[in-house]
């Protein structure tokens, strides 16, 4: 899942009429640049985001979903049920997942990270153009009631409160969304598996992972 960014730049020296957000902030948040770029930031930047979250409400969610496409960790996944995909739904527990899918999905699911709460937005990214005869099927992760603790910016706080203490000067002729109102911007620190199920879509082969922090 991208973020998109559409904040306008203001200088540093600019004062900002938000309490609870200076321009630098706004700057800060509008530099990230897509979640692309998050396992780059610093210890430093990372904790700046997480400063900037703690300011907002953070919402409780029974799940959050992202879409992931890797065609190694595909494959690892395919390795663990030893058969074939079929139309049959299958599970496999987290005891029963290979060693190496295992350390697969920890690199790409460590680090803060787009999250959405709302599953028909991630359902989008499952198959990008590009990823079409390339992989051969999708990767849906379900983060069951994650911690607040591991929620670093409840993106629909932060714009509602923006939209809500924003003067109209500030927002004449400029979109004031650096992200979409859907996403969390989260890192389940100690993610696990707890279970994989996969089913044959035409096609294609959907696994959906269940994992907790």
């Amino acid at each position: 899942m991208k973020i998109n960014l559409f904040l306008l730049y203001l200088p540093e020296e600019t004062v900002s009429e938000d309490k609870l957000l200076t321009t630098g902030d706004l700057n800060f948040l509008n530099s990230l640049k897509g979640y692309q770029n998050f396992n780059k930031h610093t210890k430093a930047s990372i904790n700046r985001m997480r400063e900037i979250g703690n300011r907002f409400h953070k919402n409780s969610y029974p799940y959050l979903y992202r879409a992931l496409v890797n065609e190694i960790f595909y494959h690892e996944l395919e390795d663990s049920f030893e058969t074939s995909c079929s139309p049959k739904e299958q599970i496999l527990l987290s005891k029963d997942i290979s060693i190496e899918a295992k350390k697969y999905f920890k690199a790409l699911v460590s680090g803060v990270k787009s999250w959405t709460f709302d599953r028909s937005i991630a359902h989008k990214y499952r198959y990008p153009d590009d990823a079409d005869g390339i992989y051969g099927g999708s990767i849906f992760l379900i983060w069951v009631r994650p911690s607040k603790d591991d929620i670093v910016i409840d993106v629909k706080s932060t714009i509602d409160y923006i939209q809500r203490n924003s003067p109209p000067s500030r927002l004449k002729g400029t979109i004031r969304y650096w992200a979409l109102n859907t996403e969390v911007l989260a890192d389940p620190q100690s993610a696990t598996i707890t279970g994989v199920k996969r089913v044959l879509k035409g096609n294609y082969c959907d696994y959906m992972i269940y994992l907790k922090s």
